[in-house]
């Protein structure tokens, strides 16, 4: 298998992994009785745990520097980008389902497009036009099914799940004037880890009982594990071998992921008109990608 073939088949199984994540997440829920701040706290924590290890073993450098010169521009990632991010992103999965708030979330790049719009002072172009008239009419028929006169989702639902698009805006604006002077990988470990210590302060962790089993324990293998070191490692992996632009086109196929284990596992499935929905949100997406890797 030659270095491109081999990069898209890892940047592919990235995709499936962050997918396969959201559906473990949504098992957690459902079946489980945990929330969306116990979960996040574990995930935060353990996952910025892996990554940092994950560094030490790939010899990447965990410059503490950072920690005296951009203390403050870390924590607002840690906050602000992580937090917010993956908060939102898993409450959206517990008030509706993996599926929807995977594929809401990824409507982060249409938001970015306006946000570059308006520091360019310029309209959008007919690509973009096009792009943001298939996602704004795809969340319409997925948020009714058709029938505007009522939401197939609760309007709370519908809104975090646009709250966790807004958050990933900022989880990929946020942190680049640190990667520009720091490795992004352990920037991303060491802002995983504060927001998890603090969101499990927070949350009083220690005070929640739940029944531990195998189940549980293998699903948040899924979350913590998949979702992150597997998923991250994918990715990356994949990413140097083939670029970001087509990398960026092909992870987009985490939301689908996410609806064909969430139907295969937990029934979940899409009405017929949210199918649509869905589609059109994707084909926005893929066309924000394309115009990337154009540019």
């Amino acid at each position: 298998m030659n270095e491109q073939k081999y990069g898209t088949l890892l940047v592919f199984l990235g995709g499936i992994c962050w997918g396969f994540s959201g559906v473990c997440g949504e098992f957690i829920f459902l079946k489980k009785g945990l929330n969306a701040d116990i979960l996040v706290s574990l995930r935060l924590f353990f996952a910025g745990i892996i990554m940092l290890l994950f560094c030490k073993v790939r010899a990447i450098k965990i410059n503490l520097n950072i920690f005296k010169h951009h203390l403050l521009k870390l924590l607002v990632f840690a906050f602000f980008g992580i937090l917010m991010c993956q908060y939102t992103y898993f409450y959206g999965i517990e008030l509706s389902n993996a599926a929807i708030a995977t594929v809401i979330q990824y409507t982060a790049p249409i938001f970015i497009i306006l946000i570059v719009c308006i520091e360019q002072k310029r309209f959008p172009d007919i690509f973009e036009i096009i792009a943001l008239i298939c996602v704004f009419l795809g969340a319409i028929l997925l948020s009714t099914n058709g029938d505007f006169t009522k939401l197939v989702i609760s309007t709370k639902a519908l809104i975090i799940c646009f709250l966790s698009s807004i958050g990933a805006v900022c989880y990929a604006l946020l942190p680049r004037k640190l990667n520009d002077i720091y490795n992004p990988l352990p920037v991303l470990g060491l802002a995983m880890l504060i927001a998890g210590i603090c969101f499990c302060i927070y949350n009083k962790i220690w005070q929640f009982s739940f029944h531990f089993d195998l189940e549980l324990f293998l699903a948040l293998a899924g979350v913590i594990v998949v979702g992150t070191a597997m998923a991250f490692g994918f990715f990356m992996t994949g990413l140097q071998k083939i670029g970001a632009a087509k990398a960026s086109i092909i992870s987009s196929n985490e939301p689908l992921a996410a609806a064909i284990i969430g139907y295969l596992w937990l029934k979940t499935s899409l009405l017929t008109l949210q199918i649509i929905g869905f589609a059109l949100i994707m084909l926005g997406i893929l066309l924000t990608m394309l115009k990337k890797e154009k540019n």
